[in-house]
């Protein structure tokens, strides 16, 4: 469903692009924490802000 403030085809492209660039960076830090994990960083941490990166999903700026 489109939010209510997209009533042009503008606004949902501005829109659809900011999700993607949040969800991009999103993406970058489950790697990053990943690659630390996998050069012996503790897992607990690296886990831990994997979860942290999740439950950012899909909010808005």
């Amino acid at each position: 469903m489109t939010p209510p403030l997209c009533k042009s085809k503008a606004d949902r492209d501005r829109l659809r692009q900011r999700v993607g660039e949040s969800r991009k960076a999103q993406l970058k830090e489950i790697r990053r924490q990943v690659k630390r994990w996998s050069d012996g960083a503790p897992a607990e941490d690296c886990l831990a802000a994997i979860r942290a990166a999740i439950a950012h999903i899909g909010e808005r700026d």
